[in-house]
């Protein structure tokens, strides 16, 4: 591979776009005062979205799995 970004963006049912924004670049400040996983961010369509590479080949399935719990519950947080 030499390519492996997956593109996307947290959502919450009732919150609006620029709420949603605030809570993804949230997520990218918790993961990186976490450490466990390294997201960036970007801005697609004027929306922030979070960039996950996973071209690292010892990345596992267990480490993409506890990245989108860690997303998940900071999201939920946010």
């Amino acid at each position: 591979a030499q390519l492996a970004i997956v593109t996307f963006r947290y959502i919450r049912d009732g919150a609006d776009a620029s709420e949603l924004d605030r809570i993804n670049l949230a997520i990218v400040d918790g993961l990186l005062a976490d450490g466990y996983a390294f997201l960036t961010s970007t801005r697609i369509d004027g929306r922030v979205v979070l960039r996950l590479c996973t071209i690292n080949p010892r990345t596992t399935e267990a480490d993409l799995k506890g990245t989108v719990d860690l997303v998940a519950r900071l999201g939920s947080e946010a």
